[in-house]
């Protein structure tokens, strides 16, 4: 199990792939090959598989453990800074609730519901109030929105020293560029180069949008070199 924690706040701005050790790089690309395969199940079999993955490979088979340390533990954050990884980092934190209700769920009542309705019951707080909707949910056949209406209608405050479950925050660094990233990805195909060559530029507008396009990329060549130094000045 590999569980190395968050570096000292001196380094702090360094992504969490640069904290790795070459070991453990190895195990996140062998975990991102794995998950890739999986995810083109596209079910809530997937889910279930994806989250079993993620807490064998990082948490040692606890889910107890991904729960009270998955936003520490730099080898499961380093997958949200690899580009190649098929599934949404936010995805996996529900995979991981799926797999935990199939460990503590009836696996008939678990298996019975749909992923929507998984996704509700991954934010109830009490696991013996989990299970209870749960088997309402099936009984009852509730869908997946009325089911949210029962729990959003009953679920207690979490308490200060219950473990949080809600989707984990990814850095605003990360986020922004995930963003930037998507921007381009859509922009820059073969059909929009295509377009893009044969627009009616003059000659002023064509030089700004050279312009801009190379000052964006000395930005971003800018910012990966002072993530990689670990310095954010």
């Amino acid at each position: 199990m590999s569980s190395t924690a968050l570096a000292a706040p001196k380094t702090e701005t360094l992504t969490y792939l640069a904290q790795l050790t070459p070991t453990e790089r190895r195990l996140v690309d062998k975990v991102v090959d794995e998950l890739n395969e999986v995810e083109a199940l596209g079910n809530l079999e997937t889910a279930r598989r994806i989250g079993k993955i993620i807490v064998e490979r990082f948490f040692g088979g606890d889910v107890g453990a991904f729960n009270t340390g998955h936003k520490k533990t730099a080898t499961y954050r380093a997958l949200s800074e690899r580009d190649d990884l098929g599934p949404s980092y936010s995805s996996l934190w529900y995979a991981v609730a799926v797999h935990e209700h199939f460990l503590k769920i009836d696996e008939k009542v678990a298996s019975a519901l749909s992923l929507a309705h998984h996704r509700v019951l991954a934010h109830v707080h009490d696991a013996d109030a989990r299970g209870d909707y749960a088997k309402k949910a099936v009984t009852e056949k509730l869908t997946a929105e009325q089911l949210q209406g029962i729990v959003r209608g009953a679920e207690p405050p979490r308490t200060a020293d219950a473990p949080a479950r809600g989707r984990p925050r990814l850095p605003e660094v990360v986020k922004g560029l995930s963003k930037v990233g998507k921007m381009f990805a859509e922009m820059v195909t073969e059909q929009r180069l295509a377009k893009f060559a044969t627009e009616p530029l003059d000659d002023t507008e064509r030089a700004e949008a050279i312009q801009t396009a190379r000052r964006v990329a000395e930005q971003a060549l800018l910012l990966a070199d002072r993530l990689e130094r670990g310095t954010g000045g």
